[in-house]
């Protein structure tokens, strides 16, 4: 705890920020990602005491502007993983025992209705197949040119062939 506010915790950062010579490590591209830098922060608050994390120190620890911290504790917050506390400490809720039942109601729900839906599509498909079958129903034959191609049917041919030519 630091300057005696309980809701305020130390941070330790989560990747090395000096290099191996001891000097300021050099960040890319990737190191400042707004995805990368969420994760960084909410790995952070996970591993704050009671979940609480100063803001302030946050920034300095994970090396971010304040104007992105806000923005990633607004959607957060948007999204109900976390509450602001006081002026400038948040504090983790995650997904809350209140919301599992709902998310999961949810789920299986939507899972029925993707079954149904599948149910439906396939029984569709059949008929659709059922009913191009039967008007395809009439063009269903075999010429005498078609089955003169196909190889075990050439022999039978030739056969039919010498066969005529012999006793005509």
């Amino acid at each position: 705890m630091s300057g005696g506010n309980a809701y305020r915790s130390k941070v330790t950062p989560l990747t090395p920020l000096f290099n191996a010579k001891g000097g300021k490590a050099r960040s890319c591209r990737n190191d400042r990602s707004l995805g990368l830098q969420t994760k960084n922060f909410v790995n952070l608050i996970k591993h704050a005491e009671d979940g609480i994390l100063d803001l302030n120190e946050a920034a300095k620890t994970l090396e971010m502007s304040k104007r992105r911290i806000y923005d990633i504790t607004s959607v957060l917050g948007g999204i109900g993983l976390i509450e602001k506390e006081l002026k400038s400490t948040i504090r983790w809720t995650g997904l809350g025992a209140s919301r599992q039942p709902d998310l999961q109601a949810e789920v299986e729900n939507l899972s029925m209705e993707e079954r149904r839906l599948d149910d439906r599509i396939r029984l569709e498909m059949q008929e659709r197949l059922r009913d191009l079958s039967a008007i395809n129903q009439k063009w269903l034959f075999v010429t005498f040119e078609d089955i003169k191609v196909v190889p075990c049917f050439q022999v039978l041919f030739y056969c039919f062939v010498v066969w005529q030519f012999l006793f005509s």
